[in-house]
C-alpha cells in the first residue's frame, strides 16, 4: 500500500469519525477510536525517535507531511462532539485522547503526545458555552492530570531525579488546563488542577528542606516548588489586570498554592536555578510554556488552540516569587549559601528594587498579609536577598580578578583597534595621497604611542558588553600618529610671513606660495588651524559650499585655488603651513598592521588603580566588607605604531605664524578682561592674541564688546575690515 493509499484511508476514517462525532453514536465512535489505537500502537513501532508532531495545512503551514494515525485531527473530532451535544461522545473522545497521549508516552514520543494532550484542552475551550459539558470535561481531565502527575512523581524518590521530558510534557499540559480554568471561569476546577500539581510536594517536603545541595540541580522537587511560584504569579497578575469575572479562578489558585510553600532559601535557591544563564527569561518557565503569559488579550474572544502569549509581558514571574517570599513561614535549617551551592549571578538580585516591590506587594489584599507582619515579613526577606546579593557580586568580582584573559577577547580587541586606527589616519592618508618624494626619508617623527584603562571584564571570555575600548584606543592612536608628523614639520619649517589680521589669510597664502615657488617648490597643501574661522578667512564663504569638502575624510577642508586644504590634527598648533608633499615627505603612507604592537598591562603601577585592585581582593575574603565596582578593576592597553612616512626636506615647508593673529581673542597683560580684537577699550594698548576665550586664566569678557557672544566661526574674515581697508 502506498503513502499515497494511507493518507485516503485516514482521510476517509477522519470523516467518518467526525460523522459519529456530531451525530453523537458513542458506541460505534468508541469502537472504531479503538482501532485507530491499534493502528497508532503499530505506527509507533516503526515511528523514528522523538518524532515531529504533523505540519497541518492551514495558514502558517508550507505543506501537510503524513504522520501516519496521527493525521487524524483530534480538534476536528472535539468540534463536532461538542456539536452533539452528548456528554457521552464528549467522555469518549476525551479518553481515547489521553489513551492515545499514553501510548506516545510509553513509547518516549513526547512530540506526538503533545499533540494529544493539546487537543484535550482544545476540546475544554470548545465546550465554553455548555456548562453540562464543561463540568463532564473538567471531571473527566482532572482524572486524566492526577494520573500523569503521579506518573512523573511517584514513588517518592522520583522527586530527586531530574525532570525527563515527559514531567516537561504533563506540567506544560497542566498550567495549560489551570489557564483554561480561570478563562473558562470553572474556579473549582482550577483548584483541583492545581492540587493535582502540588500535592506531590507534600510527600517530598521533608526530604527537600534536609537534603543534600547538590539535590537542586534540576529535579523535579524543584521544578514543583517553581510551578508553586508560577501559580502564585499569574494569580496575581489575573487578579491585577484581567477582567473581574476572571478573579475568583485566580483567587481560588492564590488559595490553593499558598497553603504549602518550601522555605525562603529553597524558593530563592530554585529561583536563582531557574535563571542561572544569560537569558533574561527564566529557563523552566520556558520549559513549561508559561514564560510569555499574558491577560492582555483576555476581552478578546477566547480563540481555542491559540496560545495565551504575547511579548513583553509584565513581570508576574517575579511577582510569584516575592508573593511566595512573602507568604512562606518556612526557615530552612541550612544556611542559604549551602543550599544554594554557589554564588548567584550577578545582577539576578538588586535590593533596592527588590525592597520597594516587596514593600507594595506585602499591602497586597489578595496576599491577606496582617499589617504588623508586614515589615517584618519584608525585612526577613530582604536579609536572605542582600547575603545573595552580595555573594553573587564578590563571586563575579573574584571572577574577574582572578579569571586568565581570554585570548578571543584579546584578539577581537587588538583587530578592532587595528581597524579603527586605519580608519582614522585620515590625515597620513591624505598628505601621502597628495604625492610624496621618490627618496628615502631623512627624519622620522617619534613613535605612536596611546593607551586606555580598559575594565579587565571585558576582555574575559563571557564578556558581552561594551564593545567600544578598541575603537577608542585606535582612534587616539590614528590621531597621534598624525599629530606627530604635522608636529614634526611645524617644528623643522622655516618661519615665513606672520598673520598679522585673519581678513589676510588669502594675500599671505598667496605670497608665500609664490615665494616657494621662486625657492623651487611646488607648494599644494596647506594645513590650517582646526577653528573654522580660519577656513572661513581663506575660502570667504561656507564651509558646506567648499569644493573638495572630505574629498580625503574627517582631515579634509576642499581645494583653494589648486591647493589641498586640512585640518591640522592637534588643537594648539603656532602657524599655518604650506607643503610641498612631493618634496617634504618620503616612505609609504600605507597602513600595515605589522608596524602595530598592542600590548596588555594587567598590573599596572599606578597608585589609585592599584589601591582599587588591592581593595577588591580584599574585600572579596573579608564578610561583610563593602565591595568595589567590577569596572574598578582595570588593565592598560598600549598601542605603539612605528611610523613609516617622514621628512625628506624640511625646506620644502613654510610655516605663516597666527601667534599675534586677530584670528581669536585679545588680552592685554594689565587687564583681567578678554576683548574682540577690534574692541575700542584696547585700540592703543599692547595685545596678545589667543585662538579660545582664556577661561582658565581667570579673565572675564569685556562688558562692552562682549566677546563671549561673538560668533568666531561666522567670521570668515569680514567682522574687523574697517581696520585693513586695502583687503
Amino acid at each position: 500500500m502506498s503513502t499515497k493509499d494511507l493518507k485516503q484511508f485516514f482521510s476517509k476514517l477522519s470523516d467518518s469519525l467526525a460523522v459519529l462525532a456530531r451525530e453523537g453514536r458513542h458506541v460505534e465512535l468508541e469502537t472504531k477510536l479503538e482501532a485507530l489505537g491499534e493502528l497508532l500502537d503499530a505506527w509507533l513501532d516503526v515511528a523514528p525517535p522523538q518524532a515531529d508532531r504533523p505540519e497541518r495545512t492551514g495558514l502558517f503551514a508550507l505543506f501537510d507531511r503524513f504522520a501516519g494515525p496521527v493525521d487524524v485531527d483530534l480538534r476536528e473530532l472535539a468540534k463536532q462532539g461538542v456539536r452533539s451535544g452528548d456528554s457521552t461522545t464528549l467522555s469518549v473522545l476525551v479518553n481515547a485522547s489521553a489513551r492515545f497521549a499514553y501510548q506516545c508516552i510509553n513509547r518516549e514520543q513526547s512530540k506526538i503526545s503533545g499533540e494529544y494532550l493539546d487537543s484535550l484542552v482544545f476540546l475544554y475551550y470548545q465546550c465554553r458555552d455548555n456548562d453540562i459539558l464543561l463540568d463532564a470535561v473538567g471531571t473527566r481531565l482532572d482524572s486524566i492530570l492526577d494520573a500523569l502527575v503521579s506518573r512523573i512523581t511517584y514513588p517518592q524518590e522520583q522527586l530527586s531525579c531530574a525532570p525527563d521530558d515527559t514531567t516537561w510534557l504533563v506540567l506544560h499540559f497542566a498550567f495549560n488546563l489551570v489557564n483554561a480554568a480561570i478563562r473558562l471561569r470553572q474556579p473549582q476546577f482550577a483548584g483541583y488542577f492545581v492540587d493535582r500539581v502540588l500535592k506531590p510536594r507534600e510527600r517530598g517536603m521533608e526530604r527537600r528542606l534536609t537534603g543534600e545541595s547538590n539535590e537542586l540541580e534540576s529535579s523535579t522537587a524543584v521544578v514543583l516548588d517553581f510551578a508553586a511560584v508560577l501559580f502564585i504569579g499569574w494569580s496575581l497578575e489575573v487578579l491585577e489586570n484581567a477582567d473581574a469575572r476572571y478573579h475568583q479562578g485566580a483567587k481560588v489558585v492564590l488559595a490553593e498554592t499558598r497553603g504549602d510553600l518550601p522555605s525562603r532559601e529553597r524558593l530563592i535557591a530554585g529561583w536563582e536555578l531557574a535563571h542561572d544563564d544569560e537569558s533574561q527569561d527564566s529557563r523552566l518557565g520556558v520549559k513549561l510554556g508559561v514564560s510569555n503569559w499574558d491577560v492582555r488579550d483576555w476581552d478578546q474572544k477566547i480563540r481555542t488552540g491559540v496560545v495565551t502569549s504575547r511579548m513583553g509581558g509584565g513581570d508576574w514571574s517575579k511577582t510569584g516569587l516575592r508573593a511566595a517570599l512573602l507568604l512562606t513561614t518556612e526557615r530552612s535549617w541550612q544556611n542559604i549559601d549551602e543550599i544554594c551551592g554557589r554564588p548567584a549571578r550577578r545582577f539576578t538580585w538588586n535590593v533596592n528594587t527588590e525592597r520597594e516591590a516587596l514593600q507594595k506587594l506585602a499591602a497586597n489584599t489578595a496576599l491577606a498579609i496582617p499589617e504588623g507582619e508586614r515589615q517584618k515579613r519584608v525585612e526577613a526577606v530582604l536579609e536572605l536577598i542582600s547575603q545573595r546579593s552580595r555573594g553573587g557580586d564578590a563571586g563575579y568580582l573574584r571572577y574577574v580578578l582572578e579569571t586568565p584573559l581570554s585570548s578571543n577577547r584579546l584578539n577581537s580587541f587588538q583587530k578592532q583597534a587595528i581597524d579603527t586606527w586605519v580608519r582614522h589616519r585620515s590625515w597620513i592618508d591624505a598628505v601621502g595621497g597628495f604625492g610624496l618624494a621618490p627618496v628615502s626619508p631623512g627624519q622620522m617623527p617619534q613613535l605612536s604611542e596611546e593607551a586606555v584603562w580598559v575594565p579587565r571584564e571585558y576582555l574575559l571570555d563571557d564578556n558581552n558588553w561594551a564593545q567600544g575600548f578598541g575603537n577608542i584606543l585606535g582612534e587616539a592612536a590614528g590621531r597621534r600618529e598624525s599629530v606627530n608628523l604635522i608636529g614634526k614639520l611645524e617644528d623643522l619649517a622655516d618661519a615665513g610671513e606672520d598673520i598679522k589680521a585673519l581678513a589676510l589669510v588669502p594675500e599671505v597664502v598667496r605670497r608665500s606660495v609664490r615665494l616657494m615657488a621662486d625657492r623651487g617648490f611646488t607648494i599644494n597643501c596647506v594645513v590650517l588651524p582646526q577653528e573654522d574661522r580660519f577656513a572661513g578667512a581663506l575660502f570667504r564663504k561656507p564651509l558646506w559650499k567648499i569644493e573638495g569638502r572630505r574629498q580625503y575624510g574627517a582631515a579634509s577642508i576642499g581645494d583653494w585655488e589648486g591647493l589641498h586644504v586640512l585640518k591640522c590634527p592637534y588643537s594648539d598648533p603656532k602657524a599655518i603651513l604650506l607643503i610641498d608633499t612631493t618634496k617634504a615627505l618620503a616612505g609609504t603612507f600605507t597602513a600595515d598592521p605589522r608596524n602595530v604592537e598592542i600590548t596588555i598591562d594587567q598590573e599596572p603601577e599606578k597608585a589609585e588603580v592599584k589601591k582599587r585592585r588591592d581593595a577588591a581582593k580584599r574585600a572579596v575574603e573579608e564578610v561583610g566588607a563593602d565591595l568595589p565596582e567590577s569596572s574598578d578593576i582595570v588593565v592598560l592597553a598600549r598601542m605603539k605604531i612605528r611610523p613609516t612616512l617622514g621628512i625628506a626636506d624640511e625646506t620644502a615647508v613654510i610655516k605663516l605664524s597666527i601667534e599675534n593673529s586677530d584670528g581669536g581673542f585679545a588680552v592685554t597683560a594689565d587687564s583681567d578682561l578678554y576683548h574682540r580684537p577690534s574692541c575700542p577699550e584696547i585700540a592703543y594698548e599692547d595685545v596678545e592674541y589667543v585662538l579660545r576665550a582664556p577661561k582658565r586664566s581667570g579673565k572675564k569678557p569685556c562688558p562692552k564688546c562682549r566677546p563671549d557672544n561673538w560668533n568666531l566661526e561666522g567670521r570668515r574674515g569680514e567682522a574687523d575690515r574697517e581696520e585693513h581697508p586695502g583687503e
